[in-house]
C-alpha cells in the first residue's frame, strides 16, 4: 500500500498539543519509525523543514514508515501529533528522551536500542504491549498499565520490577538485568517468563517459584542468575512450569553466522549484539538462520528451544558450544569451528555426531548408546571413548 502524505507549510497547522509526542534527538542526522493507527498525523521535523502529513488507515496491520534526513549531524527535537496513534516503534536511534504521555490511545509501543533512561508511562492506561529492551532504563513503572499483557524489558539496568497491578500479563522478559527479587503472585495468568541473567539467588528463585500461578503449560527461563543450579525448579515445574533448554554458542569475529535446525515448536536466538533477537518455529525441514556481525571480537549466541533436534552450525569459527541441555538433540552438526571441548553426555537420543575438523583433544560418546555416525577427522584427538557404541560407525 503506497503512502499516503505529503509536507505542509507549519502556518497552516495547527498542532492539537494535548496529543502530541515528542523525541529528543543527539547527534543524529537521520531518524525513521513506525507508527499506525488511524486518522491525521502531522510530524514537526524540528529542523525548519516544512511539516510532514500522515493519513493512517485503521486496516488490521497497516503501518507507515517515517524518514527523515537532517540538514547535518546535531541535536533536534521531533513533534508528532496525532489524535489516534495506537502503534509507535523506533529502535537503534540515539534518543535524549521520549515523551508519550499525551498519547492516551497508544496500546503497542516499541522502543529498542535507543539508549533512552527514563520511560513515563503513567497516563498511557491503554497499553497492552511494552518492547523497551536494549536501552539504558534504570526504574520502570508500569503500575498504571493495567491492561498490559506483554512486557519486554530485557537488557535495561533495573534494579527491581513490580509488576503486581499487571493482572492479565502473560508474557514478561527481564533478563538481563540487576533484579534481586521477583514476585508474580499476582500475574494469574502468566505463561511466558524469561528472568535470567539477573541477580536471583536461590531464595529468591525458589521464593518467585512459589509465587507462580497454577497453569497448564507455562514456559520458564531462569538461566545464569546466581541461584539458578541450586534452587528447587520441581516448586515450578509441580505448578505446570518448564525450564525452557537452551543452546550457547561462541563466536569469533566479523561476517556471516549460518545456523540450520530442524525440529518441532518454536526457538528464539539472541546474537548478542545491538540487533537483539530472532524468534522462529521449527519444522521437519531444515530451517536457516542468518546473522552479520560488523565487529570483529567475541559475540556469543543462545538459542533458547525446547525441541530442536537437528543442529548444524559448520564454518563459522564457534570457539565454544554448549548443548548439555538439549536432551531432544538427534543430529549435530560442528564441522570446521575452532572447538577445543564438547560434552554430549546429555544428548541420549544423539544419532549422528559430525564434528570433524575442529580442536577436539579428547572426545567421549559412552553415554550416546544410540549414536549410531561420528565423524570426528581432522581433530588432534588423544582420547576417544566409544564404550557401549559396539555398532558405531567411526570416521577418524
Amino acid at each position: 500500500m503506497k503512502s499516503k502524505n505529503k509536507k505542509t507549510k507549519k502556518s497552516a497547522i495547527i498542532a492539537n498539543k494535548s496529543k502530541q509526542m515528542t523525541l529528543n534527538f543527539q547527534d543524529t542526522d537521520e531518524v525513521q519509525f513506525i507508527i499506525a493507527g488511524f486518522g491525521k498525523v502531522i510530524i514537526d521535523w524540528g529542523d525548519g523543514s516544512l511539516d510532514e502529513t500522515q493519513i493512517l488507515s485503521s486496516d488490521h496491520g497497516y503501518t507507515e514508515s517515517c524518514w527523515h534526513l537532517f540538514p547535518d549531524k546535531s541535536d533536534y527535537t521531533v513533534i508528532i501529533n496525532g489524535e489516534n496513534i495506537m502503534y509507535f516503534e523506533c529502535s537503534k536511534l540515539k534518543l535524549v528522551s521520549f515523551d508519550v504521555c499525551k498519547n492516551s490511545t497508544l496500546t503497542n509501543l516499541k522502543l529498542v536500542n535507543c539508549n533512552i533512561t527514563r520511560l513515563d508511562l503513567s497516563n498511557n492506561k491503554a497499553l497492552e504491549k511494552l518492547r523497551c529492551y536494549g536501552n539504558q532504563i534504570t526504574c520502570l513503572d508500569v503500575s498504571k498499565n493495567t491492561a498490559l499483557t506483554w512486557l519486554d524489558c530485557n537488557r535495561n539496568h533495573l534494579t527491581s520490577l513490580d509488576v503486581s497491578k499487571n493482572s492479565v500479563l502473560t508474557n514478561l522478559n527481564c533478563s538481563e538485568n540487576y533484579l534481586t527479587c521477583l514476585d508474580m503472585k499476582k500475574n494469574n495468568v502468566l505463561e511466558l517468563l524469561y528472568c535470567d541473567e539477573n541477580q536471583l539467588s536461590t531464595e529468591a528463585l525458589n521464593n518467585l517459584f512459589r509465587t507462580l500461578p497454577f497453569v497448564k503449560k507455562g514456559e520458564l527461563y531462569i538461566d545464569k542468575n546466581p541461584g539458578t543450579e541450586a534452587c528447587d525448579i520441581n516448586i515450578a515445574k509441580s505448578k505446570g512450569w518448564k525450564m525452557l533448554n537452551t543452546m550457547t554458542m561462541n563466536v569469533h569475529g566479523s561476517g556471516e553466522v549460518i545456523i540450520q535446525m530442524a525440529g518441532y515448536d518454536w526457538i528464539n536466538i539472541a546474537w548478542g549484539d545491538i540487533r537483539g533477537y530472532m524468534f522462529g518455529f521449527l519444522s521437519d525441514d531444515f530451517v536457516e538462520y542468518s546473522h552479520i556481525y560488523t565487529e570483529d571480537t567475541d559475540h556469543s549466541i543462545t538459542i533458547i528451544g525446547e525441541n530442536i533436534t537437528h543442529l548444524y552450525c559448520g564454518n563459522n569459527s564457534i570457539s565454544a558450544l554448549d548443548v548439555s541441555k538439549n536432551p531432544a538433540l538427534e543430529e549435530l552438526g560442528c564441522y570446521e569451528n575452532q572447538i577445543t571441548h564438547l560434552d554430549v553426555s546429555k544428548n541420549t537420543e544423539l544419532k549422528k555426531l559430525e564434528c570433524w575438523s575442529n580442536q577436539l583433544t579428547t572426545l567421549d560418546v559412552s553415554n550416546n548408546t544410540m549414536l549410531t555416525e561420528l565423524n570426528c577427522r581432522n581433530n588432534p584427538l588423544k582420547n576417544l571413548n566409544v564404550e557401549n557404541n559396539d555398532t558405531l560407525k567411526i570416521i577418524r
